[in-house]
């Protein structure tokens, strides 16, 4: 047999004759209480079209406390980038999409006033690709392919998890 709740559960309460019992005496009972503040995670904005590479960033990124976006191509990732209910704190961007420059992207963030620290993936990795990316805001290149475990410690460089 399945039962279901009889009462009403509200989730974001603030006032209610229940909470009565915790509030320590009878002149307290149905007074506003505060909320505890949740913890915010910092946003990653993966973006990358190898969807491996985005699970394996996402998995490895979550597990550390991190939150993650992920986007496959530009359009999803200016969507994620317009956002401004959900600001992002870095940036992870493929050097090259399906529709888009990774370089584009990372202008149009500045463009945007977007301050997060943005590191470019790529596997067609020089010191021309590295100027350029600097050039167009980005703060960092990361040759593809590379250990998951050194990309967090980059993302804890520029962004720790507890910051937030």
């Amino acid at each position: 047999m399945v039962g279901f709740p009889t009462e009403t559960v509200h989730f974001s309460a603030l006032y209610g004759p229940d909470l009565a019992q915790y509030a320590g005496d009878a002149a307290s009972a149905g007074q506003i209480f505060p909320l505890r503040s949740a913890k915010i995670l910092p946003r990653v904005l993966v973006i990358d079209d190898e969807g491996l590479l985005r699970w394996s960033l996402a998995e490895t990124l979550g597990d550390a406390g991190y939150q993650v976006v992920e986007a496959q191509n530009g359009r999803e990732a200016r969507a994620a980038i317009a956002d401004e209910e959900h600001p992002i704190d870095v940036m992870l961007v493929d050097l090259k999409l399906p529709d888009v420059d990774g370089l584009q992207l990372v202008r149009e963030a500045r463009r945007r006033c977007l301050t997060c620290p943005i590191l470019i993936m790529t596997a067609y990795g020089s010191a021309d690709t590295l100027d350029s990316a600097i050039s167009a805001g980005a703060h960092g290149v990361v040759a593809k392919p590379f250990d998951l475990e050194d990309m967090l410690q980059m993302i804890r460089q520029v962004c720790p998890p507890s910051a937030h």
